[in-house]
């Protein structure tokens, strides 16, 4: 189970993985413990690939091969479109709770 999840990692599993906790968190509007528990796994799946893609690094130099930093923002990027959807999400579910609060 363990090597699996590596190789999955190392494919770009934690970034797809993301993706479906992001589009799932979309479309959870009635639960805004479930939403924000999603949140926190998108950014726990982005962890685990930026870290593995780190540690490939690392053996690809260790190794007399190179590394590709260009992974790590890769990752990096991915969190931050992360985070703005987030955001963004929870900005409509505010205005959807102040145009309830109205009627």
């Amino acid at each position: 189970m363990g090597s699996a999840l590596v190789i999955g990692l190392l494919w770009g599993g934690g970034i797809v993985l993301a993706l479906i906790f992001m589009v799932i968190a979309s479309l959870a509007w009635d639960s805004e413990g479930f939403r924000r528990t999603l949140y926190w796994l998108t950014f726990f799946a982005l962890l685990a690939q930026g870290g593995c893609w780190y540690m490939a690094e690392g053996i690809g130099r260790a190794l007399g091969g190179g590394g590709d930093s260009r992974l790590q923002s890769i990752v990096l990027i991915a969190g931050g479109v992360a985070f703005v959807w987030a955001l963004v999400l929870e900005w409509i579910d505010l205005m959807r709770w102040k145009k309830q609060r109205r009627k």
